[in-house]
C-alpha cells in the first residue's frame, strides 16, 4: 500500500542484430511516454465547451446528485475515468504500486492542463475516489495530484535549462540528479523506485547515448566504443531488473 512520504533519488550505423531492436523498441515506448508527459499546452480549448456548464460524470451522480461545484470548467473527465477503472490491487486489496501504476498516472495527467487551479485539481481527485471505491482510490488520487506537481517541477527545470542553453558534459548528470531528487520529495524513496526505475533506467540510457553523440572531444571510434559499453550496461541492467519483476 502506497503511503505518503515521511510517514515512514555523425556515428556509423550499426547492423541491426537482435539487441540492437529490442533497444530500439525500448527507447520508442519511452519517447512516447515522455510525450505524455511534455505536454504543456491544454488539448481542451474547444470554445463551445468552455461555454458549458461542467457536466458530473454518471458513476458520481448516481451516489451524489447535487453538483460539487457550480463553477464552469472545460476538463473531460472521461478519459481519467477510463484510467482508473483498469487499477490493480493486491491480494490485499491495496492499490499496486509500479511502473503500470505510472504509466496510468501518466495517461490521467496527460489531459490536464498545466494552469489548472488547486480548486480544479481537487474536483478531479474528488472524482476519482468516488469512481474507484475504497483506499485504492483514495491511494491514486493523492498520487496523481503529487504526480501532477511533479511534472510541473520537471518541465520548469527542462524550460530552465532549454532558456539558459545548457549544453555541457554535465548536463545529463545534473538533470538525473534533480530528477531523481523530486522524485524522493514527491512520492518517498519506496514508491518513487517502484514508481520510476524502469522509466529513469531508460531514460537515462538516453542521456548517455546523447552526451557520448554530441561529445566534441571523442573521436568518432571513441564515440563508437562508448556507446556499445553503455548499451551493453543498459540491456544487463534492463535484464536484471525484468527477472525481479
Amino acid at each position: 500500500m502506497w503511503q505518503r512520504p515521511g510517514s515512514q533519488n555523425q556515428e556509423r550505423t550499426p547492423k541491426y542484430r537482435p539487441a540492437n531492436l529490442a533497444v530500439l523498441v525500448l527507447i520508442l515506448g519511452y519517447i512516447a511516454s515522455l510525450h505524455l508527459e511534455l505536454r504543456l499546452e491544454s488539448s481542451f480549448t474547444d470554445k463551445s465547451r468552455q461555454n458549458q456548464g461542467w457536466q458530473q460524470p454518471d458513476r458520481v451522480s448516481k451516489h451524489y446528485p447535487v453538483l460539487i461545484g457550480q463553477e464552469k470548467w472545460s476538463f473531460d473527465f472521461a478519459p481519467v475515468e477510463r484510467v482508473v477503472a483498469g487499477l490493480k490491487v493486491d491480494e490485499r486489496g491495496d492499490l499496486e504500486v509500479d511502473a503500470e501504476t505510472e504509466k496510468r498516472l501518466a495517461l490521467a495527467t496527460a489531459g490536464i492542463p498545466p494552469e489548472l487551479s488547486q480548486v480544479d485539481l481537487k474536483r478531479i481527485t474528488f472524482l476519482i475516489r468516488k469512481s474507484v471505491s475504497g483506499q485504492p482510490g483514495k491511494d491514486f488520487a493523492l498520487l496523481l495530484e503529487r504526480y501532477f506537481g511533479y511534472q510541473q517541477k520537471l518541465a520548469q527545470y527542462r524550460m530552465q535549462q532549454m532558456a539558459e542553453n545548457k549544453t555541457s558534459a554535465n548536463t545529463p548528470k545534473d538533470f538525473i540528479q534533480f530528477r531523481d531528487q523530486l522524485q524522493r520529495e514527491f512520492f518517498g524513496l519506496g514508491p518513487a523506485k517502484k514508481l520510476f526505475v524502469r522509466k529513469n533506467l531508460t531514460a537515462d540510457y538516453i542521456l548517455r547515448r546523447q552526451s557520448i553523440s554530441s561529445d566534441s572531444s571523442l573521436s568518432m571510434s571513441q564515440k563508437q566504443l562508448r556507446l556499445d559499453q553503455i548499451k551493453q550496461t543498459y540491456l544487463r541492467e534492463l535484464a536484471a531488473l525484468e527477472s525481479t519483476q
